[in-house]
């Protein structure tokens, strides 16, 4: 069996910064996660209730990506991530969705790398921003 690596980053913008990183080998995912403190008041209510998670993916070719509302407001978060392949110089392939969501929603994007076939890939440049509607 070939050997995968797998990789995706989150960097937070506007309700809260940080960095998260889903690493796969083939046989063991592991996850690690920092946190940096909100900038501004406005940022912080809504850091304090927009909760982010990610996880690797069943089929192991894709990063689950969810929010979940726990404002006490319905909220439009954007989402964006890059998919890239081994052997692509760098070009990859980014998506993005719009979540909107209600007090008490969770929503999960699924970010595929089905695409890439046997070959390893990352999932990079994860950004989300979370507003109240």
């Amino acid at each position: 069996m070939a050997k995968r690596h797998i990789t995706a980053l989150l960097f937070g913008v506007a309700t809260i910064i940080g960095a998260s990183s889903v690493s796969f080998d083939g046989d063991n995912a592991t996850t690690n996660t920092a946190q940096a403190e909100p900038k501004a008041k406005k940022s912080r209510s809504l850091s304090r209730c927009v909760k982010y998670g990610q996880h690797l993916g069943e089929d192991k070719q894709s990063v689950d990506i969810s929010l979940r509302n726990r404002c006490r407001m319905p909220v439009s978060c954007s989402v964006e991530w890059k998919i890239t392949c081994d052997g692509e110089d760098g070009a990859g392939h980014e998506s993005a969705d719009v979540l909107r969501l209600v007090k008490g929603a969770r929503e999960t994007l699924n970010a595929s790398a089905a695409a890439c076939g046997d070959e390893g890939w990352a999932v990079d440049d994860i950004k989300w921003e979370c507003e109240p509607l």
